[in-house]
This record gives C-alpha cells, structure tokens and sequence, in this order.
C-alpha cells in the first residue's frame, strides 16, 4: 500500500486543530466541526495530490466527539470508527491500535463489543492494500456493512454513555463525588443490560474505575477497592485487543493508592486469563467471587493522597511560588509524583482536583487556575482537556513558563503509543523513563 513513511501536515494543519480544540473546550461545538472538517478535507487533498495514503484518525476522531456533544449519536459513532479503521490502516500489524483514542472510546465509552470491533480490523487488514480505500474522500470503507450494524445497535447506548461520562468528570472535578458515585452505579447496571440485549462481552473497565474513583474521594475504601479490582479483571479480559492491563489506570490506582503488591495482581491476571480460557466471562463479579486480594493490601489513610479544597478567592501561596499541574486524570498517580516534588521545592503545586469548581464552569476555572500561577507544568503522555490549558499558559506572552514531559515508551526514549499531535509536534517536551528522571526534569525546570 502506498504510504507516507513520515507524515508532514499539510499547511495551516496545526493551526486547525488548535483552534478546533479552543471552540471544543468553550463548547462551540458546531464551529469546532467546521474546523475539524476543514482540517479532514485538507488531508484528504494532500493525500490525493501526493498520491500517498496520509493519516487522518485525529480529525475524524475529533469530529466524532464533537457529534456526541451535540447529541448526533449515529453521526459521532460513524466519525469514530472511522478514526479507528485510519488506525488500523496505519499499523504493521493486528492488534496494534486498540490503546489509541478510537477504539478506548470506542470499548470504554460508546459500548461496542470488542469481537465486532475486531472483526472491523481484521477486514479492514485484509483491503489495506486496496487503493480505493485509503484514497476516497467519502466514508464508504471495507467492513461498511459491519460498521453501519455497529451504528444501528450501539448509537443510542453510545449517547446515553458519552453522557454520563461527561456528567462525572465534571461531578468529580466539582467536588460532587456522591452524585458522581450515583450516576456511575446507574451507569454500570445499565451497561449490563445493554450488554445482555447485544449478548456480547463489553467492555466495563472505564464505568467501574469511575465508580472506584468516587468512592476514593468519598473516603469509601472498601468500596472502591473491589471496583478497582474489577476495573482491573475488565483489562486483563480485553488483553485480546492488545492492551497490556499493568498499563491500565486501575492497575496503577491498585498499586499506588492501596499499595497491593504487584507480584498479588499479576497472579490474579493470570487466574483471570486461566478462568477466560475455559468459558466466556461476561461479568467480572464472575470471578471476584473466587479471587480476592484480601490480606495483601493496605487503604493509605485518605490524609496522604486526598488536599483539602481550596476556591479562586483562597488559592494558596504567591503568584511567583504558584505552579499549576495538569495532565490526563488517568495518569493520577504520576501528576501526584509532579506534585510531591513541587512542594518539596518549596513551591505549591495547583492541581484542577484539588480545587473547588462551579458545576458547569470547570473550563473557565480550569483557566482561571493557569493564569495565577507563575509556572505550569503538563505530564502529555495522554491527550485530553488540558490541552486548553496548555494553550493558555503558550499564549502567556513569557508570564508563565511552561514545562511539558511524558512517558517514553522504552528505553529508546520513543514516544508513547498514546502520542497525539500536540505531543508529536512539540519538540521542547522532555521524556522520562523512570520516575527518578521525572523528578529530575521538575527540579531543572524549577529555579531553585
């Protein structure tokens, strides 16, 4: 298959997707689709004028999004799968692409049942060759027939579940855990009705790890140690797809907050991946019945991971000692690290999580947030809403200094296969391996 061995974006393809992002946080959704569009349709002609296949899963995953928010669930659904058919395209192999956005969101939020999603990529693999494929404009692509199924039986789910989604973040970013621990319980049995109507295994990880979420911040450690858990038996179950569970968020909550061993967690993968052999598991209570981690781990009291919450008009410290953390959430523990070596520097870190927020307004304050500090530093291994304030703090004029690291994919110091094109295109971004070189690249920035 023709292809472009490195992908250089067309002009003013940068500036699209950064003012797409800008109208996405605002919530202009419409504005944010006409950009994204534009941003497809000029890959699409560099692609036709180089007579080279070109990647184009960012704009159209980002279209998909921007559908969901404005309700048009079949639309959304249509635009992100065919992000996750560009993903596939682009890879060497099966089973390569299941840890980029498309298809967690795909899994994780919209309800799609893995083995549909899989049998996606195999047809799509097979025609990866066909020129009509990566050439045409429309989205008539191998697996349509597949595909359109897909839209048909998950779209109205796929709505409901986006959200949810939506709602919890910001319940939990508010301070609002009992809500958030209402709507996730909701969430998880309505999941599992919908995956008996489809009767094929969803995957649960993304509800219960909220749900477990909540819990923690609801000082619920019981509670949320089994949803972790389970969270964590949902992964190792969708190992089919490629992901590795010892990189999912609840693997490094296990770890980190309630300090189970991780020699406990990998007997239980593999006691999950015998009892998987055998029969299907379509619930992971199936298993906790049998597999428990009793005894083999310790709750941190809720004073050593949990700050107190603090408002706009009480933001802690001096301008010049300020320094704002922001990241992907799912990587919690790694901005808790960022923050720990902030404050051993005698500055004080301001994480959004830490705060109190008004219920719909967490982008205004989020931003609100950068602009009173004097440095900001952004783990970017995940994309997500700190992007805006990314930007906010770029277009500082020099009155914030920005630091952003993320999480090289080995000892090659590659990027991480979550690498998006803020991260691919931003050269002054420093990589760690180890999280030794995480505090390191903190106290260079810092001036001590």
């Amino acid at each position: 298959m023709p292809t472009t061995a490195s992908f250089s974006p067309p002009p003013g393809d940068r500036e699209l997707e950064l003012t797409g992002f800008q109208h996405l946080a605002r919530g202009e959704y419409s504005e944010a689709i006409e950009t994204f569009r534009a941003q497809w349709d000029s890959r699409i002609e560099l692609q036709e004028s180089a007579g080279v296949w070109i990647p184009k899963g960012g704009p159209a995953h980002n279209l998909g999004i921007c559908f969901l928010y404005l309700g048009n669930d079949a639309e959304g659904l249509s635009w992100i799968l065919r992000a996750f058919t560009e993903d596939v395209i682009q890879e060497s192999e099966k089973r390569r692409c299941h840890h980029l956005p498309a298809s967690r969101v795909l899994r994780g939020i919209c309800g799609v049942p893995e083995a549909r999603l899989l049998d996606v990529e195999d047809r799509v693999f097979e025609l990866r060759s066909n020129a009509i494929m990566w050439m045409q404009r429309r989205l008539e692509i191998p697996a349509q027939n597949s595909i359109d199924g897909i839209v048909t039986q998950c779209s109205a789910y796929a709505a409901y579940s986006f959200n949810n989604d939506t709602k919890v973040t910001g319940l939990i970013a508010s301070s609002r855990f009992r809500d958030a621990e209402r709507i996730c319980v909701e969430w998880y049995e309505r999941l599992s009705r919908f995956q008996a109507q489809v009767g094929a295994r969803i995957h649960k990880g993304h509800v219960l790890f909220n749900l477990g979420l909540s819990q923690v911040y609801l000082e619920k450690f019981s509670e949320a140690l089994r949803n972790f858990r389970l969270a964590f038996i949902e992964n190792v179950l969708s190992e089919a797809t490629g992901e590795d569970a010892t990189t999912s968020a609840s693997y490094r909550n296990l770890v980190s907050v309630f300090d189970v061993e991780p020699a406990v967690l990998e007997d239980l993968a593999a006691a999950v991946r015998s009892a998987a052999a055998v029969q299907a598991i379509l619930r992971p209570e199936e298993l906790d019945q049998h597999i428990s981690l009793a005894g083999s781990q310790r709750a941190r009291p809720a004073a050593e991971y949990l700050v107190p919450k603090y408002g706009i008009e009480t933001i802690p410290g001096t301008l010049d000692k300020r320094v704002f953390v922001g990241g992907g959430y799912a990587l919690m523990p790694i901005l808790k690290v960022i923050r720990e070596e902030v404050e051993h520097l005698g500055f004080i870190p301001i994480m959004a999580t830490d705060t109190v927020i008004p219920e719909g307004r967490y982008e205004e304050y989020c931003i609100r947030w950068v602009q009173n500090c004097r440095y900001a530093i952004f783990e970017m291994t995940l994309n997500g809403g700190h992007i805006t304030e990314l930007n906010e703090a770029r277009n500082s004029k020099g009155n914030i200094s920005v630091k952003e690291v993320y999480m090289c994919q080995d000892e090659t110091r590659r990027l991480p296969r979550t690498a998006h094109g803020f991260l691919k295109e931003h050269k002054e971004a420093e990589g760690y391996v180890t999280i030794d070189e995480l505090r390191t690249s903190v106290r260079r920035f810092l001036p001590t």
